[in-house]
């Protein structure tokens, strides 16, 4: 169902990530999120 609502357009799943942060700020980002500095954290494992 999600799925077929962000494929139409119909969910913005962008909007609900507050930080995207590489795979070396991993524990930033947690500190983020415990924190309530954001809705979501991207680690990026590239």
């Amino acid at each position: 169902m999600l799925m077929s609502l962000w494929r139409r357009g119909a969910l913005d799943l962008e909007s609900m990530v507050s930080f995207r942060r590489p795979l070396d700020e991993i524990n930033d980002g947690l500190d983020d999120v415990r924190a309530g500095r954001g809705i979501r954290t991207i680690v990026d494992l590239r």
